[in-house]
């Protein structure tokens, strides 16, 4: 299983290294991969990251922005080119599932490089990843392109749902990660 991330989990993201370490505790076999690296997350070490690989494969970072739809604007390259870069290490792994956590950058790169290597996409939303989001069509077309969607409570799949996410469409699960306020559900 490879997981798509932002960079390596930070100490307010706990969550995500107890979830792989129960995985791999499962018999699963996961490597983790990071978007960003050092100080990836500059606008000069984007900048750099989207040059580089149009200058590398320029045909496959423009069909993958595109991909993504123009409600996605310049972070369609971005995530374009950053599935361009850490295609090759995630096609020698060879996942079975790619899978990332948050809705935002880190799924737009896992759909594009499960795309590419053929394998399913899965996703967990959380909350400020969608609810911070200021184009929603952009977070609805990421997430349909999902294998299947898993949610950290059902408020989460409410309040995707209020921001223009049909999630009757979507194969959905919820993962509880906190409590949501509902019981019984």
């Amino acid at each position: 299983m490879a997981y798509i991330l932002l960079g390596a989990p930070g100490y307010s993201e706990t969550f995500i290294s107890a979830e792989v370490h129960a995985v791999r505790a499962a018999g699963v076999e996961v490597e983790l991969f990071a978007i960003r690296k050092g100080d990836g997350g500059s606008r000069l070490a984007q900048a750099a990251l989207v040059s580089c690989a149009l200058v590398r494969r320029p045909l496959k970072v423009f069909t993958h922005a595109f991909g993504l739809g123009p409600s996605y604007g310049a972070r369609a390259f971005l995530a374009g080119a950053s599935a361009v870069s850490l295609l090759r290490d995630i096609a020698t792994f060879d996942p079975d599932v790619v899978h990332a956590h948050f809705v935002n950058l880190p799924t737009a790169v896992a759909v594009l490089t499960a795309d590419d290597l053929g394998k399913p996409a899965t996703a967990t939303a959380h909350a400020a990843d969608f609810m911070l989001e200021r184009k929603p069509g952009a977070l609805e077309r990421r997430i349909r392109r999902l294998d299947h969607l898993f949610a950290v409570s059902a408020a989460a799949f409410r309040q995707l749902n209020d921001r223009g996410v049909s999630m009757s469409e979507v194969p959905h699960s919820i993962v509880r990660a906190s409590f949501d306020g509902v019981f019984g559900e």
